[in-house]
Parts: structure tokens; sequence; C-alpha cells
């Protein structure tokens, strides 16, 4: 692995190594700030939120450390992050309901089911990193014990 900088000095160094070694390569943009997630259930055409959350992935304290399933993730009473803007969270809602509108007219139907996305919020705004369609471990048992049982979410 050779890293921008410490062994490729240029952008077009970089494009040569890349073309050496594969003939397809993603490029992506080194993002700084804080992860979230918004885990949403949908019907393919509403979406109901789950409240946000952060959770911790390496292994020791001080993110350091390998990777990990998930050591743990938070949310708060006020159904917030404390980093965490109005602003950023309806940016990933409005993310969220652009794709399922674009799911349903690439596939032909709707989506229905767990839409869990992952988002870095920067100081240039927030941005989607991955969706999964499933729940996320820890975030889960973080969430199910918010919910009010009574409630109707779809």
């Amino acid at each position: 692995v050779k890293v921008a900088g410490a062994h490729l000095a240029s952008i077009d160094e970089a494009l040569v190594y890349c073309e050496e070694c594969l003939p397809h390569f993603v490029i992506c943009e080194k993002l700084v700030g804080q992860e979230f997630s918004l885990l949403s259930l949908t019907d393919g055409q509403h979406l109901a939120h789950m409240p946000p959350l952060q959770d911790h992935k390496r292994a020791y304290d001080g993110d350091k450390g390998p990777n990990t399933g998930g050591m743990g993730a938070y949310s708060c009473a006020d159904h917030m992050l404390p980093f965490l803007s109005q602003r950023a969270l309806d940016d990933a809602k409005r993310m969220q309901a652009e794709t399922i509108v674009a799911l349903k007219t690439e596939l032909g139907e709707a989506y229905r089911g767990v839409l869990y996305g992952g988002y870095m919020l920067t100081a240039r705004g927030t941005y989607l990193i991955e969706y999964n369609a499933r729940f996320g471990d820890p975030e889960c048992l973080n969430i199910l014990s918010l919910l009010d049982p009574s409630a109707d979410f779809l």
C-alpha cells in the first residue's frame, strides 16, 4: 500500500501507480470529522427514523487499536448527539429520502426494511459513507432500549 504524501509525491504519480496495479480503481477523499449513524425503517415510501447515534469501533481507549465489530454505541436522551446540529441530521434524513426514491426508480419496486446510513460530519457538511440493509450491532442494542413499545412506527 502506498500513501499520498508518504510514498507518492503527486496526483499524477498516484494515478500511474493505480493504473499499474489494477484496470479499475476508486480514489476516496479523506474525510476528517465525527462519524454518526442513522437507522431508519421504510415501507418504500416513508421513513421512520430512529435517534442518531455514534458507535466506537476501536479496541482501545483514545480511538486506538484495530477496528472491531463495535465496542459500543451511544445516543442521548434528547435524541441528538453533542456534536450534531439539526441541519446535519436533516441532511442525513434528506439523503435517505432521496435514496428510497432512487431505489424505487432504479429497481422498479419499493425497498422495504432497514436503511442504516453511516455518515461523517465534517467542517464542509454531512457526507454519506455507506448504507447497510440491516440493523447495526451495537447500534441496534442502544436504540431498541429508547423506543416506546406502544408507538406505531410505520
